[in-house]
């Protein structure tokens, strides 16, 4: 009797640690009524844009931006709230180095946002979600003025 437990237990280790993957699921359709992506706003506050001379990529005339915590690489919507223009830039660097600003933009996003004049402007960031997951980063502290 003994014998036949441990075969029992052997043959059900031995079930459980086959190498056979499960099928794969099967894709599943996005209907029509769910928007493939959405705007999630993760802050607002001041921003401020930086010379060309200051970046090298900004040379190249890309649209970035530093911002303290975002992954390098993320893509954000700056929406200037004086002008209501909006930009969608990649994070590319560090910054801004002002405790009250939330996000420097190189200058020809400023331009396309309106503030170059000014120098400052007050800005909502957003980002791109998904309906899984509506709002995949989160702004950790939003700056004051």
């Amino acid at each position: 009797m003994h014998m036949k437990w441990t075969n029992g237990i052997a043959l059900l280790l031995l079930a459980a640690c086959s190498t056979q993957q499960p099928p794969a699921p099967s894709p599943v359709s996005v209907s029509a009524s769910v928007p493939a992506q959405q705007a999630c706003i993760i802050g607002e506050g001041t921003a401020s844009w930086y010379h060309a001379r200051a970046r090298e990529r900004a040379a190249a005339g890309e649209l970035v931006a530093a911002h303290r915590s975002l992954p390098i690489g993320t893509l954000v919507q700056v929406t200037a709230l004086d002008t209501g223009r909006t930009v969608t830039v990649r994070i590319s660097g560090r910054g801004p180095f002002r405790y009250s600003r939330i996000i420097d933009v190189s200058e020809p996003a400023a331009a396309q946002l309106g503030i170059l004049r000014d120098g400052v402007s007050r800005v909502q960031l957003a980002t791109d979600g998904t309906p899984d997951q509506p709002c995949p980063l989160r702004e950790t502290r939003i700056s004051a003025n």
